[in-house]
């Protein structure tokens, strides 16, 4: 099995945008490793976030730093999504009402996710959980080495509903919306 290593071990901007990029769009091709796995829900880490959302219709929900790997092929650099333990296919008829139970990691996890009563998880939600990865990641490692009191700590130690307003207030895109985001 490939090694993987954490993207906080990446030290330039050069090194971390193509792993990035290869997480959320995949280049290659990713079907058979797929295949082999898909009926035992036993999945490799492998890249290609938006292959596995349009076309075996999963959806992660989990983006965090520690989910983002990447490995080294032929002294390439290659991005790698990994632990797909709250993943689900959401093209399969649901037993019963649809989860709206909040899943993910507390400070990478979507606005609409932190709410009292969260909405179901959406292909969006993961997108957003990766813009908090970037933000935090960029703020917390310098050099590859995670920095001495770093900002955004609070949002590893807020409850879901206090983290969405940091959120909100940290990035105050509800200013253009029609009607006031309530948390």
């Amino acid at each position: 099995m490939t090694e993987l290593f954490s993207i906080t071990e990446l030290k330039t901007s050069d090194e971390l945008v193509p792993v990035i990029k290869d997480i959320f769009k995949c280049e290659f091709a990713i079907a058979f490793l797929l295949v082999a796995h898909l009926n035992g829900f036993l999945f490799p880490s492998f890249s290609g976030y938006q292959w596995l959302y349009e076309h075996a219709k999963l959806i992660h929900r989990d983006i965090s730093l520690n989910n983002l790997m990447y490995r080294k092929v032929d002294g390439r650099i290659c991005g790698v999504l990994s632990n797909y333990d709250l993943s689900l296919f959401f093209n399969k008829p649901k037993p019963g009402p649809s989860s709206k139970q909040r899943t993910g990691t507390r400070p990478y996890m979507a606005i609409d996710l932190l709410r009292p009563t969260p909405t179901t998880h959406l292909y969006r939600h993961d997108l957003e959980s990766l813009f908090y990865v970037i933000v935090i990641f960029v703020t917390r490692y310098h050099g590859g080495k995670e920095i001495k009191n770093p900002p955004l700590q609070t949002w590893f130690e807020l409850s879901p509903e206090a983290l969405g307003h940091a959120k909100l207030t940290f990035l105050p895109f509800h200013c253009c919306l029609h009607s006031p985001l309530k948390i």
